[in-house]
């Protein structure tokens, strides 16, 4: 199932919109945990977007896992890598439980947010940094697994010149 798309690799499509929407999700979560405000107005893009890249998290790592039996399996990448999809699943429901809080507030512009909301915001901005260097990690050593032999293999005279 999680193996190809069009006869291309699935892994390599579906790691690429979770490189994309994980930091989005990430810098929404920050925004969202700064300013209560900005959670009730744009909360829910928030959530949909850290919901969204969990899930393409998980069909990356399924899908690099079915990947692997073909290709060889990159120790170190996997190593990094199979623990992203619950990552981001955590931070998708701190976000969610971010939203979900700030709607059960009373009036946010003369109380503030209450103080489970508070540490939850904390919590969400802590895990979005988290969650940004495993990304990072993940996809250095991925890209590292595809590139290094290709380019060791490289000679100069197949460099393009400028």
């Amino acid at each position: 199932m999680f193996y190809t798309i069009g006869g291309l690799p699935l892994h390599p499509l579906v790691v690429h919109a979770a490189v994309v929407l994980l930091p989005l999700g990430v810098l929404g979560g920050w925004l969202i945990a700064l300013k209560s405000r900005w959670n009730r107005k744009f909360g829910f893009l928030v959530v949909g977007c850290a919901w969204v890249a969990a899930g393409f998290a998980f069909v990356a790592k399924e899908s690099g896992e079915k990947l692997a039996v073909v290709v060889g399996t990159p120790t170190q990448h996997v190593s990094i890598a199979r623990f992203l999809p619950y990552g981001a699943f955590g931070f998708a429901l701190l976000v969610l439980l971010l939203w979900f809080l700030d709607r059960m507030g009373s009036d946010l512009s003369l109380t503030g947010r209450s103080l489970p909301a508070k540490l939850v915001a904390v919590a969400t901005a802590v895990a979005g940094l988290a969650l940004l260097w495993w990304v990072f990690r993940a996809g250095d050593s991925g890209a590292t697994a595809v590139w290094t032999p290709i380019m060791n293999h490289a000679t100069q005279s197949a460099t393009p010149k400028p």
